[in-house]
C-alpha cells in the first residue's frame, strides 16, 4: 500500500511548498527597461559645389569647392574622369582618406590634357552626399608670361 507524501512527512511537504513559494514571489521586481535604439543616421550631407581650379607653370593643379556647413561632417572625397571599358564606374577616387580642406593640390595634371573633377561630402557615419556637378581643367603654357586660365567650364 503506497502513501502520499503529505500524510507520510507532512514537514517536508510544508518545507519543499515554502522554498517553492520563495522562489517565486519576492516584494521586489526588477525589471529592465532598455531605452529605444537611436535611429541611425542614414542622411547623408549636402553636395558641395566645384568651384576654381588655377594652375602655375610647372606647378600642380589646385581644385577648391563649397565648404558644408553639417555639423558631422567628415570630409570629402574627390573623383577624377578615368573611363574604363571594363569598369561601370569612371570617376576614379584621387584620395586614400578623406580630405578635410575644401581645397586639393593635384600634382599628376598634365597640361594640355582635359580632366573632369567631381567631389562630394562624407559624414561621421560614412554616409556620402551625390557628387558635385564635374568641372573641366586644361592649362596650357604657350608662353613663360600668359597665366593660365581661371575660371571653370562646368560640364552638366
Amino acid at each position: 500500500m503506497r502513501r502520499s507524501l503529505a500524510r507520510c512527512c507532512p514537514a517536508a511537504v510544508l518545507v519543499v511548498s515554502l522554498v517553492a513559494l520563495l522562489a517565486g514571489c519576492s516584494d521586489q521586481h526588477e525589471t529592465t527597461v532598455n531605452p529605444p535604439a537611436p535611429n541611425p543616421d542614414t542622411q547623408p550631407p549636402m553636395t558641395p559645389s566645384m568651384g576654381q581650379w588655377t594652375a602655375k607653370e610647372g606647378g600642380p593643379l589646385y581644385l577648391a569647392w563649397s565648404e558644408g556647413s553639417e555639423a558631422d561632417l567628415a570630409g570629402y572625397n574627390i573623383y577624377r574622369y578615368a573611363p574604363n571599358p571594363g569598369s561601370l564606374q569612371s570617376y576614379v577616387k584621387l584620395n586614400m582618406g578623406l580630405v578635410t580642406e575644401n581645397s586639393l593640390m593635384v600634382q599628376d595634371a598634365m597640361p594640355g590634357v582635359y580632366e573632369h573633377y567631381r567631389v562630394s561630402s562624407v559624414d561621421d557615419s560614412g554616409n556620402e552626399s551625390a557628387m558635385s556637378s564635374a568641372v573641366e581643367t586644361s592649362f596650357h603654357f604657350g608662353s613663360e608670361d600668359q597665366p593660365p586660365p581661371i575660371e571653370p567650364n562646368y560640364i552638366p
